[in-house]
């Protein structure tokens, strides 16, 4: 089975520790997967579709979606 990760704003010294940080990246080695950290909105999306091979997921706005109530 293969994982990938995205580290969603997370820094290697955040409250969660380096070790979490480590861990979450030898996860998706370890199974031929991809770690992925990002920072931002846009980079969440794009890293869903690279993960997912979702590009329903990049082309979501959720700022127009909290717009419209969904």
């Amino acid at each position: 089975m293969t994982v990938n990760v995205i580290g969603f704003r997370l820094q290697s010294d955040s409250w969660l520790g380096a070790q979490s940080y480590l861990d979450a990246k030898c996860l998706a080695e370890e199974t031929g997967g991809t770690y992925l950290n990002v920072q931002g909105e846009d980079d969440l999306a794009e890293a869903f579709e690279q993960t997912l091979g979702c590009p329903m997921m990049s082309m979501w706005d959720p700022r127009a979606a909290m717009d419209r109530g969904q």
